[in-house]
C-alpha cells in the first residue's frame, strides 16, 4: 500500500507499507508531521539516528526536511527491511542498519507481532505469531564505529528496550537536539525522565498512563521561550486541524 502526505513546503512525501490500518494510519501521521514534529529551531543538523525506524515512514521524513544530513535507519526485521530499503531508494543521505540495537552485542531473538509488522519486539513473545534471529548490537558502541560523536536529532521506538538504548548511548545522549522517544510502561516513563532530566525538556507528547510517545528538547534550546512557544502553537493548530 502507498501511503503519502503534503508537507508544509509543498513536497509529497511516499511510502510503501503493510495494507493494515495500523501501518497506513502510522505511516500517514509520521508523514504529516504529527508523530515527530520537526522543530525549526535545532540550528545545523548533521547526524539523525532511526533507531526502529520500521518501513522508513519516518526516516523518508526526517531526510526530507534535512537533507544535508546523514539518515542512519536502524532496523532488525527482515520484513520491515524490506520496505525500508525500497522507501529509500534514491535518497542519497540515509544509511541502512539491519540490526537492532539495545545495551549488549547479542544474538538476538525478534518476537513478531500478529498483527502489526511495526511492533516486533525483542521482549514481548507471542508465541502464535513467530520470530526470527536478528543482530543486535550495543547502541553506544555501534555508534563508536559509525564514527558518530554527536547526535542532532534521535528516534527512539524499539518496543520495549528504549531505556536499553538510552543508557547505552551513555555521554552521545547530551548532545541530541531532539529526542522522541516512546515509551510502554509507566516505568520506563519515570526512568526515561531520570536520564533526560540533567540535559532535556519535556517539549511536547501524547503521554498515557503506561504507554505515550514524547518529544524532548535539549534544555539549552528552550532557554528563550519565545521559539518553542511560537513553533507550539503551530503544532497544536495543525493537529486540531487534522481531527
Amino acid at each position: 500500500m502507498i501511503v503519502e502526505a503534503t508537507t508544509a513546503d509543498g513536497v509529497t512525501l511516499r511510502v510503501d507499507c503493510p495494507g493494515t490500518l495500523a501501518s497506513r494510519w502510522t505511516s500517514e501521521a509520521i508523514l504529516q508531521g504529527r508523530t515527530y514534529p520537526d522543530v525549526p529551531f535545532l540550528g545545523e543538523v548533521r547526524t539523525i539516528v532511526d533507531a526502529g525506524a520500521n518501513v522508513g515512514a519516518a526516516t523518508v521524513y526526517f531526510a526530507h526536511h534535512h537533507p544535508t544530513a546523514t539518515v542512519h535507519a536502524v532496523e532488525p526485521a527482515e520484513a520491515a527491511l524490506a520496505y525500508l530499503r525500497r522507501n529509500v531508494t534514491g535518497l542519497a543521505n540515509v544509511e541502512v542498519h539491519a540490526l537492532g540495537l539495545s545495551d549488549a552485542d547479542a544474538d538476538g531473538v525478534l518476537f513478531h507481532h500478529p498483527t502489526d509488522i511495526g511492533q516486533s519486539s525483542l521482549v514481548d513473545a507471542d508465541d502464535d505469531a513467530g520470530s526470527e534471529a536478528v543482530t543486535i548490537r550495543d547502541a553506544g558502541r555501534w555508534a563508536a564505529e559509525q564514527g558518530i560523536d554527536a547526535i542532532d536529532i534521535l528516534k527512539v521506538d524499539v518496543e520495549g528496550v528504549e531505556i536499553a538504548v538510552l543508557e547505552s548511548l551513555g555521554d552521545l545522549v547530551s548532545t541530541v537536539k531532539a529526542l522522541y522517544v516512546e515509551y510502554d510502561d509507566r516505568g520506563a516513563r519515570r526512568r526515561i525522565e531520570e536520564l533526560l532530566a540533567p540535559t532535556h525538556e519535556l517539549y511536547l507528547g501524547v503521554v498515557f498512563l503506561d504507554q505515550g510517545e514524547c518529544t524532548y528538547l535539549r534544555s539549552d534550546l528552550v532557554a528563550d521561550p519565545e521559539p518553542p512557544r511560537a513553533h507550539l502553537r503551530e503544532v497544536l493548530a495543525g493537529r486540531l486541524g487534522a481531527q
